[in-house]
């Protein structure tokens, strides 16, 4: 708290510090000058952006030989040559670049070519064209993750280029722009360092890049590094085409990781998932067409030991093999499930530290049983989101008596009552941010939660918000020098 302190009182009075640094100073102060630049620019950075005090002349001292990461976010409101001048002189030593969502500078171009040895460039929603792909494939040759996204004007003809030249790219992310599934299977056969790949159709460029019908004759120049795939299927298609894919993604890409698969339709393409063999983040939905619902169970028991993070929607499942079979598991997310009965009995989530619930009518005694197992059984839990349910007075206790050091409680579109909120606010003393938006929490409501908040002196964040009633004005007493709350309809 104290570095914190010292950190603000120099971005605070920065003009008169930036004096002193280019004056002749005593040797034992230049030496505390060189450890701020070394060591603490980065915040200092970030304070004079936020403070708004940051000034051209003073990239010289922030941007400096020990600098490694430049986000252009705290350097929008500088002068384009500044900062240009400041890249040429220590741009060779940056390691990661970011300009994401920033348009302002429209020839920006010229920033690329000072950044030599750049391992991560984040450039996505600028910009960008294909002359920026160009100088990147040209100028970056140790570059090991670049973000492209929301770049419309990189086409094809960038992709190619990239190729051209081969980095050792770990990480490409081209989603939102306008290169095609062409493109990006040369990426594939190209760049074989490659793990992350996002796309929007990863699977057509893969079989793009090995040949659509050739799955039974795959071999190992034809194996893929990526770690991560996302297969959107279209219930309108035929059942097998989901399946083809999935067989195919099988055999070239052993390595995945993260996997998300959508509108699953029967047990031969629930079986598939599971020959994932290295999974550890998963994301399985069952199409709604399906009646009645797949059962992950199987899955479970095949690849649950690995798994840290799973979302599964409009599935069967059972809340002890969960348990028995998911041991490491970190986040869980249940969307539209349908609970099968177990006795709930030494049940635990030792790992458990997110767990989200969506689309339950926890009225039902099938539904509220094991839901408030899965809170109770975990004694990490520091993030709880019931959004989209219909909440009961029995999950009101589970969800007082959950883990006292919760950190975040989300009830958006959960009806709750303004008592159980207060209840919650002097109960859970931790909390960082509560959600109550479209919760049945009135404007009056929400006033009488804060005066809580503020009663306590409690550092929660409430985000709250009520379609139901009028935008509230702004109001500025300048006698009492208080604010009054404002509230904005949605």
């Amino acid at each position: 708290d104290l570095q914190l302190l010292c950190l603000k009182c120099i971005s605070f009075n920065f003009d008169r510090y930036f004096i002193l640094f280019n004056s002749n100073v005593k040797e034992n102060l230049l030496s505390c000058i060189k450890v701020i630049r070394k060591c603490y620019c980065d915040q200092l950075l970030r304070m004079l952006s936020d403070n708004g005090t940051l000034k051209s002349e003073h990239l010289q001292f922030v941007i400096n030989k020990y600098t490694r990461e430049i986000d252009m976010q705290y350097l929008k409101n500088c002068n384009f040559c500044a900062i240009e001048e400041r890249l040429e002189a220590v741009g060779s030593v940056i390691t990661k670049f970011s300009m994401a969502g920033i348009k302002k500078f429209y020839n920006s171009d010229s920033f690329l070519r000072h950044v030599q040895n750049i391992q991560v460039l984040q450039l996505s929603e600028t910009n960008c064209t294909n002359r920026s792909v160009e100088i990147i494939a040209d100028n970056c040759s140790q570059l090991k993750s670049l973000d492209l996204s929301g770049c419309v004007k990189v086409t094809d003809a960038g992709l190619i280029l990239l190729c051209g030249k081969s980095p050792p790219l770990e990480c490409l992310n081209v989603e939102y722009t306008s290169v095609t599934y062409k493109s990006v299977a040369l990426v594939l056969k190209n760049i074989p360092t490659l793990t992350k790949l996002s796309f929007d159709n990863v699977p057509r460029a893969i079989f793009e890049a090995i040949g659509w019908h050739d799955f039974s004759e795959v071999n190992d120049n034809q194996i893929f590094n990526l770690n991560n795939i996302v297969i959107l299927n279209n219930p309108m298609r035929p059942e097998n085409h989901l399946t083809a894919i999935l067989k195919g993604c099988i055999k070239v890409c052993p390595f995945i990781k993260d996997l998300i698969v959508s509108e699953l339709i029967n047990e031969e393409q629930l079986d598939l998932c599971s020959q994932f063999e290295n999974v550890v983040a998963v994301h399985l939905q069952c199409s709604t067409i399906v009646n009645p619902k797949l059962c992950i169970n199987n899955f479970l028991q095949l690849r649950g030991d690995k798994l840290t993070s799973l979302l599964l929607t409009s599935f069967s499942v059972s809340i002890e093999m969960l348990a028995n079979y998911c041991p490491n598991l970190e986040e869980l997310t249940l969307q539209y499930p349908a609970f099968q009965q177990t006795t709930h009995r030494n049940i635990i989530f030792p790992h458990l530290k997110t767990f989200c619930l969506q689309h339950v009518v926890l009225e039902l005694e099938e539904n509220q049983l094991p839901s408030s197992c899965i809170i109770s059984s975990s004694p990490n839990l520091r993030e709880l989101h019931i959004s989209f349910c219909v909440f009961s007075d029995e999950m009101q206790d589970v969800v007082l008596h959950c883990p006292k050091q919760l950190k975040i409680l989300n009830f958006s579109n959960t009806v709750v009552s303004p008592q159980f909120i207060q209840d919650i606010l002097e109960e859970h003393t931790d909390l960082s941010a509560l959600v109550i938006g479209n919760s049945g929490i009135s404007m009056a409501d929400y006033d009488d939660i804060m005066d809580l908040v503020d009663e306590r002196e409690s550092k929660v964040q409430v985000v709250w918000a009520d379609y139901s009633e009028a935008i509230r004005e702004l109001f500025y007493d300048v006698t009492h020098n208080v604010h009054k709350r404002c509230i904005l309809k949605l």
